[in-house]
């Protein structure tokens, strides 16, 4: 069905018109970041899904802007956009669906799309379950002050990190990328670099996302010699590359992106010594001129150099904050030990405060910088009419 904007000018009127159509159970409208609109007057009967990645970044802040004003909204992504431009900027997503055995499947995924029972995923086929007090994702269940909760990741890399997110705050954490401060005198350590920048509108207002910008640089070693690399985020993704300089072995080249989410890769050292210093610069740049927010347009990235020692290294991660033109982007710098984990199980109990309309989300990080997030499950409340 194709409503074009000389038949409904306003978002009001494009639900109006959607409303008119008859039965709200088969009518699916999934708000997008391409026209992001005003979330306050979309209508809950008619939006069960909101999408949170494509190939055009991280959205995953969209998504709650309608489950914190009250939707039972679920989370989807896609490969392409109707606005896509470059699509070698993001790689795309996915959208898996929880269906049951109906004797007419396409029937069947329809109302579990309409019901929320779907994760989303930034490209890869990983799989999740997630449960609260039985209720699956998409539910409201009933009120409850305990909270059993559960759920099982199998992914298809090692996995980077697990979270249930309680209203948006992580309420359970898991970490399979380990600290190993204590190994700042080993022979060798494995060092991970991540960087960041937002894609949410500028101090949230309805707007545009913010662009994605590029990272262009090197980490240089003062002693010692990278040994070699792990990146499989980087490995068959455009624009991602990242390699020892096969003229200086103390010296680490890498470009990257983001636009919502972090980018990170891992290299081990090898000559360590008490007065190891690791030199990283960033070129200077500039956002995506993609698209135009109205409220700030795509800005310059300032060239960075930050010096870190091993001493301050062994006391845990360093994280650097870099402002950009109303933003604060960031590095990060650790000691860790590189997790093989790909599937995990977890079950917890939050008996923290608890309040009617509470909802929870699992989301998962591999460590090919592959995210994935089921839809939420709510616990007491009532759906928005």
């Amino acid at each position: 069905l194709l409503i074009s904007q000389h038949d409904a000018g306003q978002l009001t009127s494009f639900y109006q018109k959607m409303r008119q159509l008859g039965d709200h159970n088969r009518i699916l409208i999934i708000p997008n970041t391409d026209q992001p609109g005003d979330w306050r007057y979309a209508d809950p009967a008619l939006v069960s899904l909101v999408e949170i990645k494509s190939d055009r970044g991280f959205f995953e802040w969209y998504g709650r802007k309608f489950v914190d004003r009250g939707f039972r909204t679920g989370f989807t992504a896609t490969q392409r956009t109707l606005k896509s431009t470059d699509p070698t900027l993001f790689s795309g997503g996915l959208t898996a669906v929880v269906s049951d055995n109906s004797s007419n499947p396409i029937d069947g995924i329809f109302r579990s799309l309409k019901s929320a029972r779907t994760y989303a995923t930034s490209g890869q086929r990983m799989i999740l379950e997630f449960s609260v007090n039985g209720g699956e994702m998409g539910d409201r269940i009933p009120y409850a002050e305990t909270r059993h909760i559960s759920g099982e990741v199998i992914g298809t890399s090692p996995l980077d990190s697990i979270e249930v997110l309680k209203n948006g705050n992580p309420v359970w954490q898991k970490s399979f990328i380990r600290p190993a401060q204590e190994a700042a005198l080993a022979e060798s350590l494995w060092i991970r670099l991540t960087v960041y920048s937002a894609s949410v509108p500028l101090n949230e207002q309805l707007d545009l996302p913010r662009p994605g910008r590029e990272w262009i640089g090197y980490v240089q070693l003062n002693g010692g010699e990278f040994e070699s690399i792990l990146a499989p985020g980087f490995e068959k993704v455009a624009r991602k590359r990242v390699m020892i300089n096969p003229e200086n072995s103390r010296r680490v080249d890498f470009v990257t992106r983001t636009r919502g989410a972090d980018s990170a890769f891992l290299v081990e050292v090898s000559g360590i010594t008490e007065d190891l210093v690791f030199d990283i610069n960033i070129k200077g740049g500039h956002e995506y001129d993609t698209e135009m927010p109205l409220t700030r347009s795509p800005s310059t990235t300032p060239p960075v150099r930050q010096k870190v020692s091993l001493i301050e290294l062994s006391q845990g991660k360093v994280v650097r904050k870099l402002p950009v033109n109303g933003y604060t982007d960031r590095f990060e710098l650790e000691i860790v030990n590189p997790g093989t984990d790909r599937s995990y199980r977890f079950e917890f109990t939050d008996s923290g405060a608890a309040n009617h309309g509470d909802y929870y989300y699992l989301k998962v990080r591999q460590s090919d910088d592959v995210y994935g997030w089921t839809s939420p499950i709510w616990v007491g409340g009532f759906d928005l009419q």
